[in-house]
C-alpha cells in the first residue's frame, strides 16, 4: 500500500518547469474544483451548501413547543426530519448534493436557474471575469504540451481565458454523450466537464454526483494514464470522480489488485494556513483516504489557485498576462474600430434606392446620437475632408478634454494634415499636461521640436524625460536619426542623442516645460 507524502511547493515547481521545458513526454493535466473559481466571483460548493443548509433550516425546522427553546442548527441536522440526514453543520460541503436536493426537490427547475445565475453573476451585462489564475492557466495550456483540464465546475472561466489570452478555442466536453471525443489528441486544449456545463444541464443531485457515467471511464483512463494530474481547488467530496480514480485507474481496471496507471503519482494541492494540514484532510475525508491507499499521492501546500498558477506560469516563462491581454484587446478594438469606421463611411454614402436611403438616413441619425469621443476620433481618421475631420476632433476633445491619447492624436492631425504648427504645439503640450509620462507623446513632441521648431535644446530635455524606448516601428518621419547639436552644451558635458536612446525619468519636469504650463 502506498504512503501519502508531503511535497513542498518549490521542489514541485522546479520539477514542473523541467518537465514542461525539457521532458516533453511528461505532460500534466489540471483537475479543478470549485475553489479555483472563488476569486472570479463564483461561490464555492461549500458556500452554496452552507446557504442551502441555512435556508432549509429556516424553512423546515419544527416550531418549538411553548416554553421550549428553538432547535439549534446542530440539533436539527441530527433530527429525523432533516432533509439531508447525516449532514455535518461544520462541513456542509461534504453533503453538497444532498443539500441541493433538499433545497430543490424533485428536479425543481429553479435549482438549475439558481446555479446558472450564481455562475454568470448578478449583472447580466457584465459576467464574472476570470481571475489571474485562469490567465496563467490559459497560457500554460497554449504554450506547453500540458493542455488538458478536467473539472467538476460548470463555469466557462477556463474557456473564456483561453480565448482572451491566446485567441484559442478549446474543445469543451460538457456531457457524457460526447465524452468519447475527450480522448482525441490533436494538440487542441481540452476541457472535460464531468458534471455538466452551465449552458446545458448540470449535475447536482446525489444520484448524479455519486456515480460517474460509464461513458466517461474510457476517455478519462486514456487521458490520466499519460498525464500527471494536479488537483487544485478540489476537496474530493463527490463520489463520482473520487470513486473512479480510486477503483478505475488500474491496469486491469478491476480494482486494487492491478498496477496503478498513475505512474508518477498524483499531486494534490491544498490551501495552507486554514488550520488543516494534509494528514488532517486525509483523516476527515474517507474518499481522500481511500485514494491515498490506492495510489501514490503527493500533497502540495499552496496559497490559493491564483497564486499557485502564477508561480507555475512564471516558472515556465509563459509571458506577462497583462501585456498579452492589452495587446490582444488593442488589436481587437482597432480591428472593430476600423470595421465600424468603414461601415459608417459606407452608411453615410447615399443609397441607390429611395427606400434603402430612408432606412439609412434613420440609422445615420441613431449613430450620431450615441457617438463617443473615440467614435468621433475613428471617424475623423477616415474623413477625407480636413475641415470635417477637424470638426470631429474638436467634438471629441469637447467630450474628453483631458484624454491624453485624443489630444496627442489631434496634435498629429494639426502637424501632418493641417500644417498648423502652432495648434499642433498647443495640443502636444495639452496632451503632456494630461499625462507627463506618456512615452509616445514625449517622443512625438521631441521630434516635433527637432524637425519643425529646430529647438534642439528643449527637444533633448523631452528625450531625457522619456521613460521607455522609442517604438520599434516609428512613423516615416521618425526613421531619420536625430543628431542634436552639442556645441552649446560643451560646458555641461551633455552628449548628442539619437532617436534610439532612452533616459531615466527625472524627478521633476524639464525646466523649459514647467514654464509652458505642463505641470
Amino acid at each position: 500500500m502506498p504512503n501519502p507524502l508531503l511535497c513542498n511547493p518549490k521542489p514541485f515547481k522546479d520539477q514542473f518547469r523541467r518537465d514542461v521545458n525539457e521532458r516533453k513526454e511528461r505532460r500534466y493535466c489540471f483537475i479543478l474544483g470549485a475553489g479555483a473559481s472563488v476569486k472570479s466571483g463564483i461561490p464555492s460548493g461549500k458556500a452554496l451548501a452552507e446557504q442551502w443548509l441555512n435556508e432549509a433550516y429556516e424553512r423546515q425546522r419544527p416550531a418549538p413547543l411553548r416554553g421550549q427553546k428553538p432547535m439549534t442548527l446542530a440539533e436539527w441536522c441530527a433530527h429525523p426530519d432533516c432533509p439531508a440526514p447525516g449532514v455535518d453543520p461544520k462541513n456542509p460541503g461534504a453533503s453538497y448534493p444532498q443539500l441541493f436536493q433538499a433545497r430543490y426537490p424533485e428536479d425543481d427547475p429553479e435549482g438549475q436557474r439558481f446555479i446558472q445565475e450564481s455562475i454568470r453573476g448578478s449583472n447580466k451585462n457584465r459576467p464574472n471575469i476570470p481571475s489571474i489564475g485562469y490567465a496563467y492557466l490559459a497560457l500554460l495550456l497554449q504554450r506547453t504540451d500540458s493542455r488538458v483540464v478536467i473539472t467538476t465546475n460548470f463555469d466557462h472561466l477556463a474557456a473564456d481565458s483561453l480565448l482572451l489570452f491566446t485567441g484559442t478555442l478549446p474543445r469543451i466536453i460538457g456531457n457524457e454523450r460526447v465524452a468519447a471525443f475527450a480522448g482525441l489528441n490533436d494538440g487542441q486544449p481540452l476541457i472535460a466537464k464531468i458534471h455538466g456545463d452551465v449552458g446545458f444541464v448540470t449535475t447536482n443531485n446525489p444520484g448524479g454526483v455519486a456515480r460517474l457515467p460509464v461513458e466517461w471511464h474510457s476517455p478519462l483512463r486514456e487521458i490520466l494514464s499519460v498525464h500527471i494530474p494536479i488537483f487544485i481547488g478540489y476537496d474530493g467530496n463527490d463520489g463520482s470522480l473520487m470513486d473512479f480514480l480510486t477503483t478505475g485507474m488500474f491496469e486491469n481496471a478491476s480494482g486494487l489488485k492491478g498496477r496503478s496507471l498513475f505512474r508518477s503519482g498524483i499531486y494534490w494541492c491544498y490551501r495552507a494556513g486554514d488550520g488543516r494540514d494534509w494528514k488532517t484532510r486525509i483523516a476527515e475525508n474517507p474518499r481522500l483516504k481511500k485514494l491515498t491507499e490506492a495510489h501514490q499521492v503527493h500533497f502540495v501546500p499552496i496559497g490559493d489557485f491564483d497564486l499557485w498558477m502564477m508561480e507555475l506560469g512564471e516558472a515556465c516563462d509563459v509571458g506577462d498576462p497583462e501585456q498579452i491581454l492589452r495587446g490582444n484587446t488593442e488589436h481587437r478594438v482597432k480591428t472593430l474600430a476600423d470595421q465600424l469606421s468603414k461601415a459608417r463611411a459606407e452608411q453615410a454614402a447615399p443609397a441607390p434606392d429611395s427606400a434603402l436611403e430612408e432606412s439609412r438616413a434613420e440609422t445615420r441619425g441613431d449613430i450620431g446620437k450615441k457617438l463617443t469621443e473615440w467614435d468621433l476620433v475613428y471617424k475623423a481618421r477616415t474623413e477625407k475632408d480636413p475641415a470635417k475631420a477637424e470638426e470631429l476632433y474638436a467634438q471629441a476633445v469637447k467630450l474628453a478634454p483631458a484624454n491624453t491619447a485624443i489630444l496627442g492624436d489631434y496634435a498629429l492631425f494639426f502637424k501632418d494634415t493641417r500644417k498648423d504648427f502652432d495648434r499642433a504645439q498647443e495640443f502636444y503640450e495639452r496632451s503632456l499636461k494630461a499625462d507627463p509620462n506618456h512615452a509616445n507623446h514625449l517622443h512625438n513632441y521631441a521630434l516635433f521640436l527637432t524637425t519643425v521648431r529646430k529647438d534642439f535644446d528643449r527637444a533633448q530635455e523631452y528625450y531625457e524625460w522619456r521613460s521607455t524606448p522609442i517604438p520599434t516601428t516609428p512613423s516615416p518621419s521618425a526613421t531619420m536619426r536625430i543628431s542634436l547639436r552639442t556645441s552649446a552644451r560643451s560646458t555641461t558635458g551633455r552628449r548628442s542623442i539619437t532617436s534610439g536612446r532612452s533616459r531615466p525619468i527625472p524627478t521633476t519636469l524639464p525646466s523649459s516645460a514647467t514654464t509652458r504650463g505642463l505641470n
